[in-house]
Order: structure tokens, then sequence, then C-alpha cells
């Protein structure tokens, strides 16, 4: 079962959660609340950073105690989940600016997975965008459909700040785009999407112009890298990228830190 904590008023969270009983309130019945419906399974809280904090601290509760008490109610009742939780924000800077108890979060945090954004990990794109063709080409009757080569490196060229939902986004009006006769979503299916948002390109301008192929980009990250002595994390600063992009530009284009740095 899942709950998105920021989607639902807080006045009216608690009661899902931990659930009613008759008489609490008018209008209340009794009600179990997603905790005890989730009994024997997992509950699923995204963006746990919205949760007010008073109710973090009945969650706490039920977690150390693994009883839960209704709204309303003096009777406990025995739980037995797992719970799996998401933010969307830092945890440490919500800790920090008193959004989320610490104690909560490292209650939950057993185990605890970073997704990096999509623009750290754009080796991600292409089987993402084979997953949003299959998903979104049978519900629009766009079947069989791929990108182009040059579609495709304008996708990896993007900086995503939407993250994964902009690319399914993305995905989604280029198959409204494209011509039902057409196969192939070329660069012109992309670009109205895509200039919604400032793009932040693979590469930057030399000498006031932009490269528009491989060699004038070999160029320029070789430029970057000599300049920098080889230090891939400099170059990187020095251009505006992340680390882990350049790192993906050099990969695409077989260059090597190790062949800039001085002997």
């Amino acid at each position: 079962m899942a709950i998105n904590c920021a989607a639902i008023p807080s006045t009216l969270l608690e009661g899902i959660l931990f659930g009613t009983t008759k008489g609490a309130f008018t209008g209340a019945v009794d009600k179990a609340g997603l905790l005890e419906l989730a009994q024997g399974g997992i509950l699923f809280l995204d963006e746990l950073n919205s949760l007010p904090v008073l109710l973090q601290t009945k969650l706490l509760r039920v977690l150390e105690d693994r009883r839960v008490r209704r709204l309303g109610s003096s009777r406990e009742t025995p739980v037995d989940l797992k719970i799996i939780s998401a933010l969307n924000d830092s945890p440490f800077q919500a800790i920090k600016e008193g959004r989320l108890r610490s104690d909560l979060f490292y209650r939950l945090g057993v185990i605890i997975i970073s997704l990096p954004p999509l623009r750290e990990r754009l080796d991600d794109i292409k089987p993402l965008l084979s997953h949003f063709l299959k998903k979104l080409g049978g519900l629009l009757g766009r079947q069989g459909r791929r990108f182009s080569p040059e579609a495709v490196q304008l996708l990896e060229a993007h900086s995503w700040p939407g993250n994964v939902r902009e690319l399914e986004h993305t995905v989604e009006a280029a198959l409204n785009l494209i011509d039902p006769l057409d196969l192939v979503i070329k660069p012109e299916h992309l670009k109205a999407t895509l200039s919604l948002r400032p793009p932040q390109p693979a590469f930057s301008p030399i000498q006031g112009e932009e490269p528009d192929d491989e060699a004038a980009e070999m160029a320029f990250l070789t430029q970057a890298l000599s300049r920098n002595r080889g230090n891939v994390a400099k170059a990187a600063r020095s251009l505006g990228y992340s680390p882990q992009r350049l790192h993906y530009r050099m990969k695409k284009l077989g260059l090597s830190g190790t062949a800039h740095k001085p002997r």
C-alpha cells in the first residue's frame, strides 16, 4: 500500500494513517488506517519529509512498539508490517531545518538507497526510453517506435531538471507529435518539449560558437582536461558539469584523463 504524505491535508492524514473511532470527531466512523490495512505487507510512505512532525512522533511510536492506536480510541492494535519511505529532499537538510525528526529517519533508515538525479546517470536514458516506449506506445497506439541516434544524443545532452518524470513526459509528447505513419522519433519531435526547460548542453561554446559535432566536442573537452592537468573533477567544475556527466561524455568520446596528466 502507498501514500504520498504531501498530497493529503494534515487534518486528514492522521486518520488515514492511524485509523479512526466512531465519535472521535463529527462524522467519524470506525475505520482502520493504512498501518492496520498493510498488516503482513509493506506500506510505502512517499515524500516522508512532508509528514507533519507531530505525526512523525506518532509514527515513531508505532515503529518502536509495533502497536497502533486509532484516533479517538484507547485500545491499541498489534501491527506487523514493513515500511519503505522516500524523500524528495536531502534528509540531513530536512533534519537541520526541523522538517524531519532525526530519530524517525534513523529508525526507518536501516537500508538507505541514494538515487542520483538523471543528469548524473545518463547511461540510464536508453533503457528508460525503451521502457517508456513500450509503456506509452501501447496506451497511445504508437507501438514499434524508436528514437533516432540524433534524438538520443539530444536527450543525453539535456540536464533533466524534472528527472525521470520529465523524460517520461518528453517520450509521451514525442509519441503524440510523430506522424502516425512514421516509426522513428527525430530531434524535431523533441525540441518543443525540451525547450520548456532550460537545457544544459552536452558541451559548451568554443570561441562563442557551440560545436555541432563530436570532433568539436572532443577538442573542447580535451582542452578543458589539459587546462586542469587531467583532473576530471576540476575540469568538470570549470565546465559547469557534474563529474559524473563529464565522465559520461569522456566515455562516449573515448577520452582519458590520465593522458592529460603531467609527466
